[in-house]
């Protein structure tokens, strides 16, 4: 029978909103003791202030990522943990992966722990990706001849030979998120965490990383995955957990626990806003000027305008805008702000609309499902990861055939999804052929 190599018990994580928190990682406390060293002059003169005042500030409200969890994992599951932003599932895995503390309950882990959460976690960015490469080893335990059997392993497959003797700190976040997968992944620990940081690299690198955490399953080690990437989950999990608003709504079954987090009835998948980092959000999608629901439609070949109210709490001069319509895990095509030179501006507490009008989707009948993602310029990590919002639902349009042309009104399932737009020449010859016979 599998033993536990997870097992949590009433565990919950309390941030107070608006008080600095004491972390655990070297930078957290330098940039604490710097803070402090900066504030203390302006602490005094709050004092002195609010010795005048008559009234006292009010006091910091409390928020709760999570509470009351209670699950186990047995050695070899793979689990896919799903949810909203802002469910609790990252900082679960922070806490499983003993990066922060829980405020209360507990937690115990059978094994050694690799995590994958945030660009750059583990690394030391002044050391080099060969320096990077032994010390994680030695974090977790191994011997440098165990190191440097794996070494040639991680280079490969993280594609980062030529920069090895480059600090991390000049690596792109596509580069490092290569390296840290490669490294969590090669050394061999009991307990793989990944975040959605997979998100961050080019669609070939995903397919490669969930190759290899396939390969690490089939080896009996546990893994656990967070993905906004239903099909991925699906694929790879034997099992799926559903966070909503820090509880657990779902667990069991992939295929169920999908169905339900992806129904317009019950499900949380594709509710507005979306919230991402800095107070960014996705407050509502119109198409052709309408909310949009499952009960609307495209044309076959008709133009369509998507419109995205983007707000944040921080001023943001320069937001770069992806949607993505695709099917499963296969993108299907991409639209970027980049691509066209278009900027986006954010003020403080303001709203922007950004209208992407289409003259034709390249797609024949069906369902396609439509992503967002959102970046700042000079960001390393995203202001919200890839995340589906919704679908688009693309109907015959039966004008372009006469009433008579069945062969226009059968499915259109057999096909490819992509229509290319074109036109037909079609010249008749009307000479005749004389042929000879012997």
């Amino acid at each position: 029978m599998p033993k536990h190599a997870i097992r949590v018990e009433g565990l919950g994580k309390r941030f107070k909103i608006g008080v600095q928190h004491g972390g655990h990682r070297l930078t957290e406390m330098i940039s604490g003791y710097a803070r402090s060293a900066i504030n203390t002059p302006v602490r005094y003169l709050r004092t002195l202030r609010k010795a005048k005042s008559p009234s006292a500030p009010p006091p910091a409200s409390e928020y709760w990522a999570f509470r009351d969890l209670n699950f186990d994992i047995l050695q070899g599951e793979v689990v896919g943990i799903i949810g909203r932003n802002g469910a609790g599932k990252s900082t679960l895995l922070k806490v499983l992966s003993r990066i922060t503390e829980p405020t209360e309950g507990r937690f115990g882990v059978r094994g050694r722990i690799s995590s994958l959460l945030e660009v750059g976690t583990g690394f030391h960015p002044e050391l080099t990706g060969r320096e990077n490469i032994y010390l994680s080893g030695v974090v977790l335990g191994m011997k440098r001849a165990e190191i440097k059997r794996k070494f040639d392993q991680i280079v490969d497959f993280s594609g980062t030979e030529k920069f090895l003797e480059t600090p991390v700190k000049r690596f792109s976040s596509g580069m490092q998120v290569r390296l840290g997968f490669a490294i969590a992944a090669f050394l061999e620990p009991e307990i793989l965490i990944v975040d959605e940081v997979l998100a961050v690299g080019d669609h070939e690198f995903q397919k490669k990383c969930l190759g290899k955490m396939s390969a690490i399953a089939e080896e009996g080690r546990t893994i656990i995955f967070v993905s906004h990437n239903a099909g991925a989950v699906q694929q790879m999990c034997s099992r799926c957990i559903w966070l909503r608003d820090g509880s657990i709504h779902g667990d069991g079954d992939p295929q169920s626990v999908l169905r339900d987090y992806m129904s317009p009835d019950q499900g949380d998948l594709y509710n507005l806003p979306v919230k991402g980092n800095l107070g960014v959000e996705i407050r509502s999608i119109l198409l052709n000027e309408v909310p949009l629901s499952d009960n609307q439609c495209i044309r076959f070949t008709s133009p369509c305008d998507l419109t995205f109210e983007i707000g944040a709490e921080t001023p943001l001069p320069n937001l770069q805008l992806m949607v993505r319509i695709g099917s499963g895990e296969s993108p299907l095509c991409e639209l970027n702000t980049a691509y066209d030179a278009k900027s986006i501006a954010s003020g403080r507490g303001n709203q922007v609309s950004v209208t992407c009008q289409i003259q034709s989707l390249p797609f024949y009948p069906g369902t396609y499902d439509l992503s967002l993602r959102l970046r700042g310029a000079g960001m390393s990590r995203d202001l919200l990861a890839w995340t589906p919002v919704g679908e688009l639902k693309i109907v015959p349009d039966f004008e372009l055939a006469d009433s008579d042309n069945t062969q226009f009104h059968n499915a259109f399932e057999t096909r490819p999804p992509v229509h290319c737009s074109h036109t037909w020449t079609v010249q008749r010859n009307e000479k005749a052929h004389a042929t000879t016979r012997n």
